[in-house]
């Protein structure tokens, strides 16, 4: 295996150490590998885990707003839009708290999928305001006529 020097009874050279730790540290101390090892999976699961989940997340908000972005031909919209996600979790997020239900895989699909909704929602409605303004209706005028026409259909598609 290694042989330690003469002086203090270290290993020869640091680049021996190293390639051979992995095969000594269960001899030494069969513990403190159990340790490490179980460190490292943890490591290995939900930190790089949660590295690629809020990827995937940062992805996934970028190519909505793209989409969004070419649908509406602006850059304020979208984000308008994107807006009513956070209210969207905060709001589901509450309910569950209220009903003393807990968070599971069931309870993350249906945010998704309400978020999902609201955001088609939102869509409609901004492209709605959008079609009353080109008409010739001031701002105030045409979200309050455009929430008036669309609220029961939404409402339909929603429920």
């Amino acid at each position: 295996m290694l042989a330690p020097t003469a002086k203090r009874g270290r290993y020869a050279s640091t680049r021996q150490l190293k390639e051979n730790f992995p095969t000594m540290l269960p001899s030494i101390h069969p513990k403190a590998y159990q340790d490490v090892k179980a460190n490292l999976q943890w490591y290995t699961t939900v930190v790089l885990g949660a590295t690629g989940f809020l990827f995937a997340l940062i992805m996934g908000f970028v190519v909505a707003y793209m989409v969004l972005a070419s649908q509406f031909q602006s850059f304020t919209f979208p984000l308008i839009v994107m807006g009513s996600i956070p209210l969207t979790l905060a709001g589901s997020s509450g309910a569950l708290f209220l009903s003393g239900m807990s968070l599971n895989i069931n309870s993350l699909i249906g945010m998704i999928l309400l978020a999902g909704t609201v955001v088609n929602n939102a869509s409609v409605l901004i492209d709605f305001i959008q079609q009353r303004i080109t008409k010739g209706n001031d701002a105030a005028r045409a979200v309050r006529r455009s929430v008036r026409r669309r609220f029961r259909p939404i409402m339909m598609t929603t429920l």
